[in-house]
């Protein structure tokens, strides 16, 4: 019987030592384009590691920080990442693509400008 309750207590501090660890090694990123420049009406979608995590709901010159307003602010496991903005207009025109990598520490704010006037080359 005592071994059987030691068993349950381990099994128990290991799952709750790794919810801590999920909940410590996060970092938070901020997206956010400058889509007003295009001459029609559009959507931002956003996705992180090929899923879709939101849309950028207004549009903004510069990320100030990762709580700013005009742009998608999330939180993120550390680690290596990928994302791509998706920007398309209401009948399908406007489109425009950005994509690339990123790596996100514990605790910081990355943020990630689209700006639609640049060309990937650039």
């Amino acid at each position: 019987m005592k071994s059987r309750l030691t068993l349950i207590a381990i099994v128990l501090l290991t799952i709750i030592a790794c919810d801590k660890n999920d909940v410590d090694n996060k970092g938070n990123l901020s997206f956010g384009t400058n889509t007003s420049l295009l001459n029609c009406i559009t959507t931002t979608n956003v996705f992180v590691d090929n899923k879709e995590i939101g849309i950028v709901e207004g549009n903004c010159d510069t990320i100030i920080d990762c709580a700013g307003e005009n742009t998608l602010n999330i939180e993120l496991p550390t680690g290596e990442h990928s994302f791509r903005f998706e920007v398309t207009g209401l009948n399908g025109s406007c489109y425009r693509e950005k994509s690339g990598d990123f790596k996100l520490d514990k605790d910081e704010c990355e943020k990630i400008f689209f700006d639609i006037t640049k060309r990937d080359d650039e």
